[in-house]
């Protein structure tokens, strides 16, 4: 009896893709990877393969770093998700696009690495997934080749760039869009993955279009087609994995001193954040916002925004109160669970402003640093540290610098986050402007 019991064991272990395939429908393109694929990307999901899913590809890939694609998944109505793989790309997983106003169809060029089904997904409300597909032929090595525009030496001023054009159709508009970007794996030698993760589309109302989920293998300077609702204008925002924003001639508003603050100091913390990490921040130009705002009201998307000029943590901390949902984002004049940052504060001034958004009325306020909260409970934290801090440095004026980097500061402090770092650098910052002034209230007789 126990030789039979190990011997079932022995088979159910030894066979598990046999058993798994008994559930599966049969896989027109008998692919290895399929079983593995529909586990790994379609959580093991209900799926039946419909040629109402349609993937159009070239049976032989000319060019294994841009293989163009057409998904249609029109013919099932409405698809709540559509997915895109490539089963035998080191990195399979393609595009997930959520369709919700736009048509369930898309056009666009991947990399393969070798000959390979390409298939795209499409969940409908049911839960169940409709896959169709095709081989594709390659001699392959799209994934793991440089991209080609990087060696070009205007390729990082250029990162970003988008062209686009809209044609109008019978009963819809068709979206061209290209954009400048790299879209490197992370698979080739000493260049890390560097390419676009998130594309929105949006009306010029502010209404949500389409989102789009991208990943390494799709092509280098990504051009995407797709068929939305009729529309004249709309806006696109993106960003890529290393957070730059893809669309940069997008408004960016600030205030004039944040704006003339970034434009004369950007480039220093850029440099500074290319010697600690490296070849990671491959690409990363400073963008300047380009809207100076002014304090008053805004109607953005149906919410009545209060822009509020402050400073304190810096020469010009904007505010903005939601009054339609009682939000309040401070920015960085509130850090909650962490100890301020304060390299360029003013104290007096910061305090200032933190009187002041203890009058606003809200429900909700967003710090700068930690979770939102629903009372005062974040700017009085903040206040707390502030206050010791300028009276602490004030009352140590007769000590040299580095006799106060043991401060004695309460517990309640010493608790928060990066105390001793961000109170070595406010010392660092501070300090010399309150021990100038100690040393200016002493009298000095020179002789000569």
């Amino acid at each position: 009896m126990r030789y039979r019991i190990y011997c079932l064991l022995f088979l159910l272990l030894a066979r598990p893709l046999d058993l798994f395939a008994a559930e599966s429908p049969a896989d027109p393109l008998n692919s290895v990877m399929w079983h593995e694929m529909r586990q790994r990307l379609l959580d093991g999901a209900p799926v039946v393969f419909d040629e109402r899913v349609r993937v159009s590809a070239p049976a032989v890939a000319e060019d294994s770093l841009n293989l163009p694609l057409w998904i249609d998944a029109t013919a099932l109505g409405e698809v709540e998700r559509l997915l895109v793989f490539a089963e035998l790309n080191p990195i399979p997983k393609v595009l997930d696009m959520q369709p919700l106003k736009a048509a369930p169809r898309i056009g666009l060029r991947i990399k393969v690495q070798q000959a390979t089904p390409v298939r795209a997904a499409a969940l409908t409300a049911d839960g169940v997934w409709h896959l169709g597909g095709v081989l594709v032929d390659a001699a392959g090595g799209g994934c793991t080749a440089p991209s080609m525009g990087s060696g070009s030496s205007d390729w990082a001023d250029r990162l970003g760039e988008v062209t686009a054009r809209l044609w109008s159709r019978e009963n819809h508009s068709r979206l061209r869009a290209s954009i400048v970007h790299p879209m490197d794996t992370g698979l080739v030698a000493g260049i890390p993955a560097f390419y676009l993760e998130q594309l929105e589309i949006r009306a010029s109302g502010g209404d949500l279009i389409s989102r789009l989920a991208l990943f390494e293998p799709i092509a280098e300077n990504p051009v995407l087609t797709l068929d939305l609702p009729k529309v004249k204008q709309l806006t696109m925002a993106g960003r890529d994995n290393n957070g730059n924003q893809a669309f940069e001639y997008l408004p960016i508003g600030a205030l004039k001193k944040t704006q003339g603050g970034i434009r004369l100091l950007g480039e220093t913390f850029n440099d500074n954040l290319y010697r600690l990490v490296g070849s990671w921040m491959k690409g990363t130009r400073v963008v300047a916002p380009n809207l100076q705002v002014e304090p008053g009201l805004e109607e953005i998307g149906g919410h009545r925004l209060q822009l509020i000029a402050l400073k304190g943590h810096t020469g010009a901390d904007l505010v903005i109160l939601d009054q339609t949902s009682g939000v309040l984002f401070a920015g960085d004049l509130v850090f909650y669970g962490r100890t301020p940052t304060a390299p360029h504060a003013r104290l007096d001034e910061w305090q200032a402003a933190l009187q002041q958004l203890q009058k606003l009325d809200f429900k909700v306020l967003v710090p700068g640093y930690g979770p939102p909260v629903t009372s005062e409970v974040a700017i009085s934290q903040a206040s707390a540290y502030l206050n010791w801090l300028q009276t602490y440095l004030t009352e140590q004026a007769g000590a040299a610098m580095a006799e106060l980097l043991q401060p004695e500061a309460p517990q309640h402090l010493r608790d928060l986050a990066v105390f001793s770092e961000e109170y070595t650098r406010s010392l660092s910052h501070l300090y010399p402007a309150l021990e100038a002034a100690a040393l200016a209230e002493g009298k000095v007789e020179q002789q000569q």
